[in-house]
């Protein structure tokens, strides 16, 4: 047990008096708390072992909390050998147990190794002054998990104020850290989450991780991801496969009703996912939906390929350009999300395949009220062939509508099926819920096919036309209810 002692400074606390490291070596079953951390040139901690537990400590800040006396890193569990560094847990279950591990030259924590597994995270402060409301940053990440480490959980943690990301799950050089679990934090907040500290890079960073859960089903399980200098969530490279992303609120305060932007309004992201298969970014439960905003995108995917993106809440509250923006991004299924308020287009596919687009609300919410649709249109499309706009199975239909110009556009976008769905009115027939110009544009495109035996679209209520066509190519329009439009079909749009 190692408790009470100030390790690399001073008794009073206020000054350095560096320790080659703070604490460093291997053992088992050891209580480390209440100590203050602080001066070393190397980690404040280096763990090499099993069962040990680090608590109520201050590392790498003077006793006050509030002024910076660096180590070289705050806390290091390590083990990249085939002894094994298992079930370290730093903080506790109770908020009096969190440590302060801000004001280090490196990360707050690292996590690393293909040795090194089961480490918990709960109730920290990383990255901040004690005071919660104020940064004190490590130069590092807040966490950082590399090398292989694997079944660690954050949770409960306020980690905000760093230079680098709030949390980092990286492969590094060696194999990938997977089987995280990042649950209940504040990340890029102080302790209200209403107020922005952000962490200089972004919330939280997966690169070459595959298998994690940020937030979760379960009541209280969300992350709050706001505040930070650019995205909420970067998702990259294809061996970050199988994540899933569910019940957090991004870009928002802790009420989730008031913008706290990730970036600023320009380049704001909420998630960005480059290269990233089979994500699961929301789902098919209430609970497991995000809140997303953002000033460019809510979510931006580019080379993203077999993704579910399901259940979320994007521009609630009003910011983005685009509500989701895939790029070069084919198979995904986006499926039953709110879309509003957005600036330029709900959702938008540039040179995109084969993806699937149905039962989605744009430009109105679940019960039906019209809110402000996006500038340009509920759903784009832009060199996009193959896609699905509906689809062929009750409830499939999305329901589009107070767009200022468009319900959907098809430019340049061949054989793309629109079926099903509710464009300017809602499943009634009855809701005035039109569009500013057309309820469908197809523009130089070939062989779209609108409506069909048993799969029509109910076009209702927009002010110039259901459906206008300019350019050359072949569209089939068949079997749909066309009514208090405009023109019905509009063939001189050009």
């Amino acid at each position: 047990w190692i408790a009470g002692n100030s390790i690399g400074t001073n008794l009073r606390g206020n000054a350095a008096l560096a320790n080659l490291a703070g604490i460093n070596g291997r053992g088992s079953t050891i209580d480390i708390s209440g100590n203050l951390i602080s001066g070393n040139t190397g980690s404040g901690i280096g763990v090499i072992g099993t069962n040990w537990t680090i608590r109520a400590n201050r590392i790498g800040c003077d006793s006050s909390g509030a002024t910076a006396l660096p180590n070289g890193g705050g806390i290091t569990v390590s083990s990249y050998s085939t002894a094994t560094t298992d079930s370290i847990f730093i903080g506790g279950n109770a908020a009096a147990d969190g440590n302060l591990i801000s004001g280090n030259d490196e990360s707050g924590v690292l996590i690393e190794g293909v040795g090194t597994s089961n480490v918990t995270l709960s109730q920290n402060c990383i990255g901040l002054a004690a005071s919660g409301s104020s940064a004190l940053p490590n130069d590092g990440s807040g966490v950082w998990i590399t090398d292989g480490a694997h079944h660690a959980r954050v949770q409960f943690n306020l980690l905000s104020g760093n230079k680098q990301s709030g949390i980092s799950l990286d492969g590094g050089t060696m194999s990938a850290p997977h089987d995280i679990i990042v649950r209940a934090n504040r990340i890029g907040t102080d302790r209200t989450g209403t107020v922005a500290l952000m962490n200089q890079t972004g919330g939280i960073a997966i690169n070459k991780s595959p298998s994690n859960l940020i937030g979760g089903t379960e009541s209280g399980d969300g992350n709050l991801i706001s505040g930070n200098a650019s995205y909420g969530i970067s998702i990259f490279g294809k061996e970050s496969a199988y994540n899933f992303i569910q019940g957090n609120l991004i870009g928002t305060d802790s009420g989730g009703a008031h913008l706290l932007l990730n970036g600023d309004n320009i380049t704001a992201t909420g998630i960005t996912a480059a290269d990233a298969s089979n994500l699961v970014i929301g789902g098919a439960s209430p609970a497991a939906g995000n809140v997303i905003e953002g000033s460019m995108a809510c979510i931006k995917c580019t080379g993203a390929d077999s993704n579910l993106i399901a259940g979320n809440r994007l521009g609630s509250t009003g910011c983005a350009s685009y509500g989701l923006h895939l790029v070069s991004s084919n198979g995904n299924i986006i499926s039953s999300n709110i879309v509003n308020r957005n600036a330029t287009a709900g959702i938008r596919l540039a040179r995109c395949r084969n993806n699937a687009i149905f039962a989605n609300l744009i430009g109105v919410t679940e019960t039906g009220a019209l809110v402000k649709g996006p500038d340009f249109a509920a759903v784009e499309m832009f060199r996009s062939p193959g896609n699905v706009i509906g689809g062929t199975l009750v409830g499939q239909g999305n329901t589009l509508g107070g767009s200022r110009q468009f319900g959907i556009v098809l430019n340049q976008s061949d054989s793309n099926l629109v079926a099903g769905n509710f464009i300017g009115t809602d499943a009634s027939g009855i809701a005035r819920l039109g569009n500013g110009t057309s309820g469908i544009l197809v523009s130089n495109s070939l062989g779209n096919v609108i409506g069909g035996a048993g799969i029509e679209n109910h076009i209702a209520f927009n002010k110039k036309s259901a459906i206008g066509v300019d350019g050359t190519g072949t569209t089939v329009v068949s079997a749909n209810a066309i009514y208090e439009n405009g023109f019905g079909i509009d063939l001189n749009t050009a």
